[in-house]
């Protein structure tokens, strides 16, 4: 994780469990409807998730 973020995140467990929480619930979406784009909620999850690694 040094080369991500050379800084310690404040919760990484917390952080970790707010992603995998997001990855399931896209794929959750795209398998009830498989006409879900998920290009564009990844973008905006890579966004939040580099806004945090961007604060430490």
């Amino acid at each position: 994780m040094d080369q991500i973020a050379p800084q310690e995140i404040a919760k990484p467990e917390a952080l970790a469990s707010v992603l995998l929480a997001s990855f399931d619930g896209l794929a959750l979406q795209q398998l009830a409807d498989p006409s879900f784009d998920l290009e564009e909620p990844y973008v905006v999850l890579k966004q939040m998730f580099q806004s945090q690694l961007d604060k430490n």
